[in-house]
């Protein structure tokens, strides 16, 4: 295969991409309560929540299995429906 990339749509996310994301939002009056994160196939790591939270301590992480006690919630249909409406 040389150099070709067998994983190619495979993508992590940043703790750069995620704070330019908070950044444009509270440019655009959203409130930090209002923010959800998270990822359906994957978790949100730990670094990156870590990082995250030294500069906006107040949104939501969401986790497809629940690990409430990192301080997450359980992302399901129902609740992200009635954020959303």
């Amino acid at each position: 295969m040389g150099t070709v990339n067998r994983y190619y749509g495979l993508s992590e996310t940043s703790p750069a991409f995620i704070l330019s994301f908070f950044v444009n939002l509270l440019r655009g009056k959203c409130c930090q309560e209002d923010i959800y994160i998270g990822d359906p196939m994957k978790f949100i790591y730990k670094h990156i929540t870590n990082i995250c939270m030294l500069n906006f301590q107040m949104f939501i992480i969401l986790d497809h299995i629940g690990h409430t006690n990192l301080g997450r919630e359980l992302a399901v249909k129902e609740l992200l429906l009635n954020k959303i409406f």
